[in-house]
């Protein structure tokens, strides 16, 4: 009896140290798996920001358009009416504020297309880029730059 007793134990010791190894490789592997989505999740918000300098000058609100043909550029008569129905895309951009500024010739005006700011901001992370402006008032084309600001 006493044999069977010890063999028991020595069963039940290897049992509970299989066990713990067990529950410590799933600890790790959960601990990487965090760390993987966590990685993948940054890069998607990455690409995703640094894609809006190319999708905002060929939304349909924004784009330029001639008798149903549409051009590379931004329309200002359609981003001084966007202006006005831009909350409505927060759940499109999010908390950013994007700015057009017209640079060349010479006149600054400065145009906000989207603003969403939180109260409480960690980091901003700024992009921009050059984009052609159409003016129909002038009935010329401007270059402006755009301005696309991220809060976290």
């Amino acid at each position: 009896m006493k044999k069977a007793q010890v063999q028991l134990q020595e069963s039940i010791f290897v049992l509970v140290i299989f066990i713990i190894l067990i529950l410590i490789s799933l600890i790790v592997f959960f601990k990487f798996m965090d760390i993987s989505i966590t990685t993948d999740t940054t890069n998607y918000l990455d690409t995703k920001f640094y894609a809006l300098t190319n999708i905002i000058p060929v939304m349909p609100e924004l784009r330029c358009s001639n008798l149903g043909i549409d051009q590379e550029c931004i329309d200002i008569d359609k981003v001084k009416a966007f202006q006005e129905f831009s909350k409505g895309y927060s759940n499109v951009f999010g908390q950013k504020n994007i700015t057009l500024i017209m640079t060349y010739p010479g006149n600054e005006n400065n145009y906000q297309i989207y603003l969403n700011k939180p109260r409480n901001t960690k980091n901003t992370r700024v992009i921009s880029t050059y984009v052609s402006v159409y003016d129909s008032s002038q009935d010329k084309y401007k270059i402006g730059k755009l301005i696309v600001e991220e809060y976290r």
